[in-house]
């Protein structure tokens, strides 16, 4: 409670890439009444500025840089008939100015044009609870949209920002009409509007943002994809840079898929210790192979049942020492090694077996404790099973099954077997993950 600077709206939210910009602003023991924006290329799309710095005491805003050229709204543009005409593509800064504005945007459209408009507004502190309707030349509404979730947004609770993508269906004029799904308004409803061309593209999470593994062994972690304008293919993700010996196991997000379960493995002999993993994703986009990091997070829920991606700073992973576990972790200790690095074909309705080798000559007392590790799945890809682990004098063979009725053909993940130690008589004490099983579904 205090005296401090605190900003309530600006105007514009944002500028053009390498255009000066100031923005005008309003609130509470504000040392000036406007901001000076920092649209440098080559920064964040969504960025933050600060006021009050003089002060001691700072209130902190965002706003966006773009690199498409940018318009003011200007009234009156309530109706088709008064609509403000603009070129594509472009951004637009405008207001929901009173309560039960409309602002109407003409431009022209050509057939089969994958047409994106999407409003900046909530992302960006705004009030406004956007709605966007696109309407053709006989009045019709050809897309409509509400709100539309951004999962790069981490901790936004009320995704308020509309979303249209649509392929225009002929030639001619076409209207963006925006308003408050509230039926709000004032100088503090402030918005960015893009009207683009669909730009097909995809960003990536991973989570946990840290993990504990003993050397040797693996620690499992879900890597996320954020699809943009109708991406759908595959991604294949990687380590970029690690200390020699940590690696990610053979990891693809599959076409279609939003998620995949992985292992990140640390080197046998590796001493106590924290270290920074940076991961990064490949795709084929247009016949371009275009690379995005991977940005570490965290899966956090609100109230009992939202959940959101939180970034974080970086991807720790934390190598332990030996637990004081029953001596049947002592046969994985010289690290089992899953037989072949291809992909597992499992025949839908059928089995396929996978070699989990352990060292050819262990004594009698170790295989007898092999006999008490348990197998079981971890995680839980789409109709396949652990049918069964069964103990060699080699190591294990462990069986995976796809039911016919509830795995598709075509589908791939990875299997996440995790290990415990179960001697009788005694609790059950989990032995940690073995690196990932890449698997795909076929038809017999």
């Amino acid at each position: 409670v205090g005296e401090r600077p605190f900003v309530t709206q600006i105007f514009p939210l944002g500028g053009q890439a390498g255009e000066s910009t100031v923005a005008s602003i309003a609130g509470w023991n504000l040392p000036a009444e406007t901001l000076e924006l920092d649209t440098q290329p080559g920064g964040d799309a969504i960025r933050r500025a600060t006021v009050g710095r003089e002060q001691g005491l700072l209130s902190e805003v965002r706003y966006a840089v773009d690199a498409l050229p940018e318009s003011t709204e200007t009234e009156p543009n309530d109706a088709s008939g008064d609509a403000q005409e603009i070129n594509f593509p472009m951004i637009v800064n405008g207001r929901i100015g009173q309560p039960g504005d409309v602002d109407v945007f003409r431009f022209e459209g050509q057939a089969g044009q994958d047409t994106v408009a999407e409003v900046y507004a909530r992302r960006l502190d705004s009030p406004l609870d956007s709605v966007l309707r696109l309407v053709d030349s006989t009045g019709a509404v050809v897309a409509l949209n509400d709100d539309h979730k951004d999962l790069e947004m981490g901790l936004i609770t009320h995704q308020a920002d509309s979303y249209l993508r649509v392929e225009l269906p002929e030639d001619g004029a076409y209207w963006v009409c925006l308003s408050d799904a509230q039926r709000h308004g004032g100088d503090a409803y402030a918005y960015r509007l893009r009207i683009r061309p669909a730009q097909p593209d995809f960003a990536l999470r991973v989570t946990p943002s840290s993990v504990n593994v003993p050397a040797g062994r693996s620690a499992k972690v879900t890597v996320h994809v954020v699809r943009k304008d109708g991406f759908e293919g595959h991604v294949d993700v990687a380590v970029k840079d690690a200390p020699a010996g940590f690696a990610l196991s053979d990891t693809r997000i599959p076409s279609g898929e939003d998620s995949v379960e992985a292992t990140i493995n640390a080197p046998r002999g590796a001493q106590r210790q924290v270290v920074r993993v940076e991961l990064e994703g490949r795709a084929e986009i247009g016949g371009v192979t275009v690379t995005r990091p991977v940005v570490p997070a965290e899966d956090q829920m609100q109230a009992f049942l939202w959940r959101f991606i939180v970034p974080q700073q970086e991807l720790l992973v934390a190598v332990t020492g030996s637990r004081p576990v029953p001596t049947v972790w002592r046969p994985l200790a010289p690290g089992m090694e899953l037989a072949g690095a291809a992909p597992i074909r499992i025949p839908l309705g059928g089995t396929a077996q996978v070699q989990v080798d352990a060292p050819q000559t262990l004594p009698d007392r170790r295989q007898s404790e092999l006999q008490m590790i348990r197998f079981r799945l971890s995680n839980r890809p789409r109709g396949v099973t652990l049918q069964g682990a069964t103990v060699g004098p080699g190591g294990v063979t462990l069986t995976l099954k796809a039911d016919a009725n509830l795995a598709l053909a075509g589908d791939s993940a990875n299997a996440i077997v995790e290990a415990s130690a179960e001697p009788t008589g005694e609790p059950r004490v989990s032995l940690g993950v073995l690196p990932a099983i890449p698997f795909e579904v076929v038809r017999p």
